[in-house]
């Protein structure tokens, strides 16, 4: 082997962890749009730009993104693997579920379901969106069976939940065939929160004078 020559090893490992950065980098960009909603077709212009203003980074220069590489690595990678995260810390503590329908364009309904719970490592409550879920039966009953269903699939114990929030101009407000009337039949701890103790809540989380204030009057 000559001095002009290089052994065949360290070249394909370099070229390996090139890939690996590259990855990495778009991956970051991905994550990027999701945590700041920005439109996936703003994708290619925005690595357009970035290789313009940085010239000098190779791994920049190799990365690409496009509309369907942008919604395809959220939708079948970064999506699932959040959501399974959740559901594995869901299993090692309390939770309670802020619950809401939605319509789309046309006449679909949805349920949007956010878990609140207390991280076993850090002690710190946080809201975090768990899922979009299709409705097909809009009864009480049907949505106990809905949120029943999906808690078991994605392995977050029911006995783990303690309450529930909606607003209330929720359909399954009932006191005794609501929602929360079905879930306290079999939870005995469950607590329900309507619209007004929910924002309550929410007042307190990000003003603390309101601590002062006469409550009678919100």
């Amino acid at each position: 082997m000559d001095g002009s020559q290089m052994p065949l090893n360290p070249v394909f490992e370099s070229t390996s962890q090139k890939r690996q950065a590259v990855s990495l980098c778009e991956m970051r960009l991905v994550a990027w749009f999701a945590a700041e909603d920005v439109p996936f077709k703003k994708a290619a212009s925005l690595t357009a730009v970035l290789k313009a203003s940085v010239s000098d980074s190779s791994i920049l220069r190799q990365t690409k993104l496009k509309r369907t590489k942008v919604k395809g690595v959220i939708h079948d990678l970064m999506a699932p693997r959040e959501c399974q995260t959740l559901a594995d810390l869901l299993t090692r503590a309390h939770y309670s579920l802020i619950v809401d329908e939605t319509t789309d364009k046309s006449s679909a309904k949805a349920l949007v379901m956010i878990a609140k719970y207390k991280h076993h490592a850090t002690l710190l409550v946080g809201e975090y969106l768990l899922s979009l879920v299709e409705v097909t039966d809009a009864s009480s009953e049907g949505q106990k069976k809905l949120i029943q269903t999906y808690l078991k699939d994605i392995g977050a114990p029911v006995s783990n939940l303690i309450g529930i929030a909606y607003d209330n101009a929720f359909v399954s407000t009932g006191v005794h065939d609501g929602l929360g009337a079905l879930f306290q039949e079999s939870l005995t701890h469950f607590l329900c929160l309507d619209a007004q103790a929910t924002h309550l809540r929410y007042m307190l989380t990000i003003h603390p004078r309101f601590f002062r204030m006469d409550w009678s009057s919100y």
